[in-house]
């Protein structure tokens, strides 16, 4: 005879949940009007349990969460869907409800991602029931997870399992006793010989033991399974539709047609004065009252005016019920709306002169969003007249907007959008970039403030984290993406920016494929005009000019570029008279190359003259009484005056000046400047040494460099 075990003094609501304890149980009705009940049975949902705790050690343990998380979500609908009768439209929701999670993990994303697993939930269980059946279901889903997770940790739970354990037909220790003693111990034993054989396995496997982190293991064991068996309870669908609120019903007696229509009156005016006003002084450059700031008059009166049009969109719902009983409600009303739109327009406007003068913070950016949210609520409201829509019309739509609204922003990286803005401002505000955090990463080491020094960015006077993966269990599209920016500007910093200029397209071709493959950035010009184009847009870091250009030749476009900029140039021609060689060196030229050439030569010579020229080994400033030389900045100055030098003159005073009173050697100086490999003649050296003189003689200096013949070069005094 069945005997029903029954406890005195435990509440209803607590026996009424102890079902599930009891194998062959079947689950009490529930309210609501439901059935149907979504959910697995116990003893599956042990199982479940079980292998979802196993899972969470894996993902979790010692790791940051990121993608992690999404994948035990899938696990947790994995387990509750009813086989292979749920379709894949409950699957399709909780992957669009996942994106956001795989984008960024953050408060936003899990809600998504807590919503999205509800919701396939339920849907699978339910695939007939109504949306609105469904979306009550799922929010009442929800909304008990709390307390069942709370119900999870009443101790009484202690009192009620083995009695009704004992109280079982098959007890269930019995059962996986009987079913699961071969195969666990066969499998132990079979570990326990493989580990012996197999020393990687052995590693693998091996437990130090470590009693206070087996207690906390144990602790966060306990923890996930408190947090994922109420989601795998059966839960009842709800078949009361939603009820909508009708304004007349519970309307005060102030609200009515006639307060609304004398009211729609007086607001309308009050709105267009203001509108008015914002257009002479936003749009048509009215004076300000004394003392007060564009930038004043715009923080002042963004968010008033947003609060305003907000309470537009309340009262066009209160008035909404009037309509039909005065005839000059309708247009008042829509006039209101529209008027109430442009009003969001003039906060919009406000705000973006004040960001402007101060900058983009996050507060301005998320004021921005929702002037829009509002505007395009008032629109929607707008259209709800126009077409007698109802109430509840536009609720469900407004919600649906607000709710994709939420979704894109949860898609987007809001840290990069501020960096990016602030960074161009004469001054940012380097503390509050550096508040931003690693997703900002990107656009403050683009543009120069912050420095890469192994996994930190520095920014002046603080630090944040360089954006990397560390796991693939914290895998994040958007950590991943801010971490290939950072690289990707670390990279294209490294690169070596080379134009190449010639007439001939095969030509630039075979060179640009030979210095790219050497790891160079090249840009190419056809003629001297795209030349010097290209040199004052794109600050090469060398320029391979062709002699023979049409129209310009390459000395005169030489001569120009060497007019405003020092960037080495290297000419490759088919003139290999001298005089063109010696007159190339004299416009400034830093090396020659004759056609036909070898790739291979062109890339070692280029190597050269950038090894040379971006040289990091001299002190930042050299001294030689009033000649003094600024490394980093690149300058030559004799006393107050500016020497303009190019990359190779300034080498050569650069290798000599570093070691004043001793004796160069010529093969040295070709060595230190071209390389110990070149094939740098004497006459070349010559070249450079003779413009260098006389330079430095032109500016006051003469003799500042000595040849003593047969032993080398040194630094004289200047006469």
């Amino acid at each position: 005879m069945d005997r029903q075990l029954s406890i005195p003094g435990l509440p209803h609501a607590l026996a009424k949940d102890g079902w599930w304890l009891d194998d062959g149980a079947t689950p009490p009705a529930q309210g609501d009007g439901g059935t149907a009940r979504a959910g697995l049975r116990f003893p599956r949902r042990i199982a479940a349990v079980l292998s979802l705790v196993a899972l969470a050690d894996v993902l979790f343990w010692g790791k940051a969460p990121g993608l992690s998380l999404v994948i035990f979500a899938a696990a947790i609908l994995a387990w509750g869907l009813p086989g292979t009768k749920a379709g894949w439209r409950p699957v399709g929701l909780f992957l669009v409800a996942a994106l956001p999670a795989v984008e960024h993990l953050q408060m936003l994303s899990i809600a998504f991602l807590l919503v999205g697993v509800g919701g396939a939930l339920i849907w699978a269980h339910h695939p007939a029931a109504r949306l609105s059946v469904l979306l009550a279901s799922t929010g009442a889903f929800l909304a008990r997870l709390p307390l069942a997770w709370l119900a999870q940790l009443d101790p009484r739970r202690l009192i009620v399992l083995p009695a009704v354990l004992a109280e079982a037909p098959v007890p269930l220790a019995r059962g996986l006793l009987r079913d699961w003693a071969l195969p666990l111990g066969g499998t132990l034993v079979l570990a326990a010989l493989l580990m012996q054989a197999n020393p990687v396995l052995a590693q693998l496997v091996r437990i130090d033991l470590d009693l206070w982190q087996l207690a906390q293991r144990l602790v966060f064991w306990g923890g996930v399974a408190v947090l994922v068996a109420p989601i795998l309870a059966p839960v009842p669908l709800r078949d009361r539709a939603a009820r909508w609120a009708v304004m007349p019903s519970i309307a005060p007696g102030w609200l009515n047609s006639g307060s609304v229509l004398r009211g729609l009156a007086v607001f309308n005016l009050l709105i267009a004065v203001q509108s008015l006003t914002d257009v002479t002084i936003l749009l048509g450059g009215a004076d300000l009252p004394e003392g007060m700031t564009l930038a004043e008059y715009a923080h002042r009166g963004a968010y008033p005016l947003l609060a305003a049009a907000v309470l537009a969109g309340v009262f066009a719902l209160a008035a909404r019920p009037f309509l039909g009983e005065r005839r000059l409600i309708r247009p008042l009303l829509m006039l209101w709306l529209v008027q109430n739109m442009v009003l969001c327009g003039a906060a919009a406007l406000r705000l973006d002169l004040y960001v402007e003068t101060f900058g983009l913070t996050y507060l301005r950016l998320h004021a921005f969003i929702w002037m829009v949210l509002v505007a395009a609520g008032l629109g929607l409201a707008l259209w709800q007249v126009l077409r007698t829509r109802s109430n509840r019309w536009l609720l469900v739509r407004g919600g649906v907007l607000g709710l994709a609204t939420l979704y894109f922003c949860a898609m987007v990286n809001f840290a990069q959008v501020i960096a990016a803005e602030n960074v161009t401002r004469a001054e940012p505000d380097l503390w509050y970039l550096c508040g931003l955090g690693p997703m900002a990463a990107g656009p403050i080491v683009e543009s120069g403030l912050g420095r890469v020094i192994g996994r930190s960015v520095y920014l002046g006077p603080c630090r944040i984290s360089r954006p990397q993966v560390e796991d693939w269990r914290g895998w994040g599209f958007r950590t991943w993406r801010a971490s290939r920016y950072v690289q990707g500007v670390m990279v294209e910093a490294a690169l070596m920016k080379i134009l190449i200029v010639d007439d001939d397209p095969r030509l630039r071709e075979l060179v640009r494929l030979a210095l790219e493959r050497a790891g160079h950035a090249v840009i190419t010009a056809g003629d001297g005009q795209q030349a010097l184009i290209h040199a004052a847009r794109e600050a090469p870091d060398l320029v391979v000019l062709d002699v023979g250009l049409p129209e310009m030749d390459g000395f005169e476009t030489c001569r120009r570029i060497r007019a405003r900029s020092e960037v080495p140039i290297l000419f490759l021609t088919a003139r290999d008279d001298e005089i063109d060689r010696i007159l190339g060196l004299e416009l400034g030229a830093d090396d020659y190359v004759t056609k036909p050439f070898s790739p291979r030569e062109l890339v070692a010579r280029v190597g050269a003259i950038l090894k040379r020229t971006a040289r990091g080994a001299a002190p930042a400033r050299l001294e030689r009484g009033r000649l003094t030389l600024d490394c980093h900045a690149r300058l030559c100055r004799f006393g107050p005056a500016e020497i303009a030098l190019t990359a190779t003159e300034f080498g050569l005073l650069a290798r000599l000046m570093q070691d004043p009173a001793r004796l160069t050697r010529r093969a040295d100086l070709v060595a230190a400047l071209w390389g110990a490999q070149s094939a740098v003649s004497d006459r070349t050296l010559d070249s450079h040494l003779r413009n260098l003189r006389r330079k430095l003689a032109e500016a006051g200096c003469a003799g500042a460099v000595e040849t003593v013949h047969g032993q080398g070069m040194r630094m004289g005094p200047c006469r």
